[in-house]
């Protein structure tokens, strides 16, 4: 969707030091289970965490937006963005220095939806689907530690998917404003096929606070 993922690994390398009050120690009282809710460019999400070690956390995931509406770009043509997502996905933490505990390694696969419709202004419609099939994910966080009570965490990476669907949905018919020629909707498909906002590379971003029992 965006391409947040530069920024978000100087952002995570600058918490560092904060989310050491995460960090885990051996002595610490651990929990069994927590529970996460987060905000990402795929919308809100609720987590169930299972801790099977100080290392190790299982997630459970389900999220969705209903309907985002963003102003973009594409080729030098403008956009409204109208877009929502629903998903649900399986992932493992891995936290592989114990004493530097609040980095997190997070690897799993998510499946939903995500639909795009870019509107022109003049009536044309734009579809961008991604198809309901496994995507794979893989990224770095800080915090969302193991021990007992609130809990809070960053993380960015990125989910590989096999790409869109991309067509046009609807327009203007052929003599009336804002119609557009069969070259011209040829040339839009081309660019939105192009655009970095729509590949089946798409970097995440999110923050998220929860409670650990």
């Amino acid at each position: 969707m965006f391409r947040p993922a530069v920024f978000g690994f100087v952002f995570v390398a600058c918490l560092a030091p904060c989310a050491s009050s995460e960090t885990i120690s051996t002595t610490a009282e651990q929990a069994d289970f927590g529970i996460l809710f987060g905000v990402s460019p795929f919308g809100g999400s609720m987590t169930v965490s299972r801790h099977s070690s100080i290392q190790t956390t299982w997630q459970f995931s389900i999220g969705g937006n209903p309907e985002g509406r963003y102003d973009i770009d594409v080729a030098n043509q403008d956009y409204v963005l109208r877009s929502r997502a629903l998903w649900l996905g399986g992932f493992v933490n891995f936290r592989p220095i114990v004493s530097a505990s609040w980095f997190r390694v997070v690897t799993g696969f998510a499946l939903g939806q995500i639909e795009h419709r870019l509107d022109d202004g003049s009536g044309n419609i734009f579809a961008v689907d991604y198809p309901m099939l496994p995507v794979g994910y893989l990224g770095i966080g800080t915090g969302v530690g193991t021990q007992s009570g609130f809990t809070f965490g960053f993380d960015v990476g990125w989910l590989q998917s096999v790409g869109p669907r991309i067509s046009f949905d609807k327009g203007p018919d052929a003599g009336e404003s804002g119609a557009l020629t069969a070259a011209d909707r040829k040339q839009r498909l081309d660019n939105i096929d192009d655009s970095f906002f729509f590949g089946s590379f798409m970097p995440n971003i999110q923050v998220g606070m929860g409670y650990n029992f």
